[in-house]
C-alpha cells in the first residue's frame, strides 16, 4: 500500500479513486493495482472511477496558467518527474535563471509544482514535480508541444543522465 501512496503523491483523492478500484475490483491485489500504475502517460487513467477523475484538479490549474507558464510545465513534463532549478527552466525556455525562476514560482503558487528546498545562502530555490503532475504534464506535452520543447527537453534530460552516470563513476573511484 506504500507504493500506491507513493505513486498517488499522498494525494487524498487520488488515495480515495486507487480506494475505489480496489474495492469495486475485489479480485485485485495491492499488488496488481501497482503494476497497472504506469508512471507517465496512463497514471492518470487509472485514477478513475465512475465519474470521478484526478484530471479536471490538474485541468483547472493549468487553464489558467499563461502560455509561457504552460509551456514550461509541459516541458518539464517530457523531462520526467523530479528537482529543477531556474537554471533548468533557463535552459528549458531560453529566459534568464531569474525570469524562468518566476514562472517556476508561478507554478508552484498553482500547485503544480512544490518547493523542494527552500532557499539557503548561496543554494538555487529548487521546484519538485511529482508523479502525478508529472503525469499530466506529460500527457499535455504529447498532445500539445512542438518539435523544439520536445528538443529542449530531451537536451535536458540527456545532461542529466549524463550528471548522473559521471556522479555514479565518481562515488565507484573513491
Amino acid at each position: 500500500m506504500r507504493e500506491v501512496t507513493r505513486l498517488c503523491d499522498y494525494l487524498p483523492l487520488a488515495l480515495r479513486l486507487a480506494g475505489a478500484r480496489l474495492v469495486a475490483r475485489a479480485h485485485w491485489s495491492v499488488g496488481d493495482l501497482v503494476q497497472r500504475m504506469p508512471v507517465g502517460t496512463g497514471l492518470l487513467d487509472e485514477l478513475t472511477h465512475g465519474l470521478l477523475t484526478m484530471h479536471p484538479c490538474f485541468s483547472s490549474a493549468y487553464q489558467r496558467l499563461s502560455g509561457e507558464e504552460r509551456r514550461l510545465f509541459r516541458m518539464l513534463g517530457l523531462c520526467g518527474t523530479g528537482t529543477y532549478s531556474g537554471f533548468d527552466g533557463a535552459q528549458l525556455l531560453s529566459r534568464s535563471e531569474r525570469e524562468a525562476t518566476e514562472i517556476l514560482e508561478r507554478l508552484a503558487e498553482a500547485r503544480l509544482l512544490n518547493v523542494a528546498r527552500s532557499q539557503v545562502a548561496g543554494e538555487s530555490l529548487m521546484f519538485r514535480l511529482h508523479t502525478l503532475t508529472g503525469a499530466y504534464a506529460k500527457e499535455r506535452a504529447v498532445s500539445e508541444s512542438s518539435n523544439s520543447e520536445r528538443s529542449a527537453a530531451a537536451h535536458l534530460r540527456r545532461r542529466d543522465t549524463d550528471s548522473s552516470e559521471r556522479l555514479v563513476r565518481l562515488r565507484a573511484v573513491r
